[in-house]
């Protein structure tokens, strides 16, 4: 029986006339050597069919078929061949950390090269993708001279990888996928019935997860790889008592027999993916009262942070303080055991919700350091959504002006046209008042922003006055929001100054294109040297490339009495942490109180937003293009 590599040789020997080996090898991703050792073992088996791979010096291999339709036949018969020895390179890598996984002795690369049918450097440099995915899980490939490699490692970092690579992303690319796919319905099944008894909340998210966990951590008690006895006093009894309840349906459903440090291990991946459980017992509440005493100093470092960092005080509100404290529970746990969490709406948070994962992958910092452990964009996700929420609820408690209609016509029209405004601008008007041309010397100017007036005025107003059409027109609609925004972001400019716009800045790397911009920053406000290092120690804490070609550095520490922002347009994109980079604003939040700071960030995150006004700045490099993006 042909393999599926050998297959594939004969498919590509038929669609030319000659074929050189170094072509077959870069195309299988195999070495020269082993393309010809292959044709020379299959061409005993192709014979029967009347097949024959032959070679013409300087030509290379050629296909002939003595008998008719022999090679169509040959290709049928192994066409429906369900393909098990992996061909591309990525195939092979998959293969390799799957097999490597299920493997508890020693693995000796010489019988993994006669089995894949590739080179010793071919293996090698598949090895070295392995290692890389499997650091990111904190296991290791330990290589031990005339024994081979193995993974090492603990089980909850096994499970963890084998859930995330193998069951969430498919990474054997659909086999055995019908026969998961039935185990895990059965499972969700059981999932479900006992989340019905135990009143437990679980998100859609955290349901899939965990059943994905639980599908892996099956496959693994059948194999006898047993997960390592924790300490787990802070588990309530709902979480046990829904363990206890899912293993003694798992045993009945499956004859699988559980062992108890395995309903521990499903307690825990409830634990960190559900909400806070109410505790029964003293000893409970008191472990309770200690973990969320701790988990609220931690909050009120993100929130000093979020403050200091952006101008925007969340500090006391209250029910964001209660979000985070329900959500940092569980993460708490899933840091401390090394539970994965995934976001299903991670890539529309990071579009949408820029701001807000802004703050949260800065906060994440705090917790980077509390927990001594990265923490993922997934997790960076779901702090975002908790965030974007008070940010909306700040949004729709923002300043709201009072206005002053002065209107000719009667009191039928100027009614519809107050009605008109407070329907068009309700999230911008706070009160209307209306009254004719007459009336206007014997009213209180001290109540109202703005005057909106449809007839020409005659004496002098103390407040800004717009002139408007007695039906609110298009034009109007504009002039009116324009104004309003304008309101809001007429003080940009006090921040960003023409002096400190850099366009052109050169650099190979991040590094060196923020030492560039800070001795241009220093040069015209007279910094001290350190600064550059202040502002590369905060980068290492956390990176400030959050998409769309932009980063917003900052230094770790005061520097000026009044906030600043420098920005600088690079002549090419340079790679950051973890995206290309060509619009950089450097901000120095100062020390001086500023009501109006809120103001700078909420306009500059507004400008990330918008992909195509930075592409356009990128091109037109231009102090007033920049401050008339900001304004829009």
């Amino acid at each position: 029986m042909l393999s599926s590599r050998d297959h594939r040789i004969l498919r590509l020997l038929s669609k030319r006339e000659y074929t050189t080996a170094a072509s077959l090898a870069e195309e299988l991703e195999i070495g020269v050597k082993t393309v010809r050792t292959r044709i020379k073992e299959m061409n005993p088996e192709i014979r029967k069919s009347g097949v024959e791979i032959l070679s013409k010096p300087r030509y290379g291999y050629y296909i002939v078929s003595s008998t008719p339709g022999g090679l169509e036949r040959l290709l049928e018969e192994n066409g429906g061949e369900e393909k098990k020895i992996p061909e591309t390179g990525a195939e092979r890598v998959n293969y390799l950390l799957a097999y490597l996984l299920n493997q508890k002795e020693y693995v000796k690369a010489e019988n993994l090269c006669e089995f894949l049918y590739i080179s010793r450097g071919t293996l090698t440099a598949a090895l070295r993708e392995v290692e890389k995915t499997y650091q990111q899980y904190g296991l290791a490939l330990e290589k031990k001279p005339g024994y081979g490699m193995k993974v090492t490692g603990t089980e909850f970092q096994i499970r963890q990888c084998m859930t995330e690579l193998f069951v969430k992303h498919d990474g054997l690319e659909g086999i055995g996928s019908t026969r998961r796919a039935d185990k895990m319905r059965l499972l969700g099944q059981l999932v479900y019935e006992c989340v019905r008894s135990y009143d437990v909340t679980l998100s859609e998210s955290g349901y899939h997860d965990f059943v994905e966990h639980l599908y892996v951590a099956l496959r693994r008690i059948r194999r006898g790889c047993l997960v390592e006895e924790q300490e787990v006093d802070f588990l309530g009894s709902r979480e046990i008592g829904f363990a206890e309840e899912l293993s003694k349906r798992i045993e009945e459903a499956l004859g699988i027999r559980i062992p108890s440090c395995e309903r521990t291990y499903f307690a825990l991946q409830l634990a960190g993916k559900s909400g806070i459980s109410v505790p029964d017992s003293g000893k409970e509440c008191a472990e309770n009262d200690r973990t969320n005493r701790e988990m609220e100093r931690l909050i009120d470092r993100m929130l000093d942070m979020v403050n200091q960092e952006f101008g925007v005080d969340l500090r006391g509100n209250r029910e964001l303080r209660r979000a985070l404290l329900r959500h940092m529970i569980p993460f708490a746990i899933r840091m401390r055991y090394q539970i994965g969490q995934h976001n299903l709406m991670l890539s529309e948070i990071k579009e949408h919700y820029i701001f807000a994962y802004t703050i949260a992958s800065q906060a994440a910092g705090i917790l980077r350091e509390y927990f001594k452990a990265e923490i993922s964009d997934d997790e960076i996700g779901e702090l975002a959504e908790i965030f974007e929420l008070a940010l909306e609820q700040r949004e729709a408690a923002k300043r709201k002006f009072s206005i002053l209609i002065v209107c000719a016509s009667g009191a039928s029209s100027s009614q519809l046209l107050k009605y008109k405004y407070s329907r068009e601008f309700r999230e911008n008007i706070d009160q209307i008042y209306v009254c004719n041309r007459y009336e206007l010397a014997g009213f209180d100017f001290a109540k109202v922003d703005y005057v909106f007036t449809t007839v020409p005025l005659e004496m002098p107003v103390p407040v800004p006055v717009l002139e408007v059409s007695s039906f609110l027109k298009e034009g109007d609609v504009a002039a009116v929001r324009g104004l309003f925004e304008r309101e809001s972001r007429d003080c940009l400019d006090e921040y960003y100054q023409r002096e400190l716009f850099f366009p052109g800045i050169a650099g190979e790397s991040r590094e060196e294109v923020l030492n560039n911009l800070c001795e241009c920053v220093r040069e015209k406000q007279g910094l001290p040297e350190d600064f550059y290092g202040s502002v590369i120690r905060r980068e290492q804490i956390s990176p400030t490339d959050y998409g769309g070609l932009v980063a917003i550095p900052h230094p770790d520490q005061v520097y000026s009495a009044r906030t600043f922002a420098a920005v600088a347009v690079l002549q090419k994109p340079v790679w950051w942490s973890r995206n290309e980079v060509q619009v950089v604003i450097l901000t120095v939040v100062g020390s001086e109180e500023d009501p109006k700071l809120e103001k700078f960030y909420e306009a500059t995150t507004d400008l990330i937003l918008r992909p195509a006004d930075i592409r356009y700045l990128v091109e037109h490099p231009d102090y007033d293009t920049f401050l008339r993006m900001l304004r829009k």
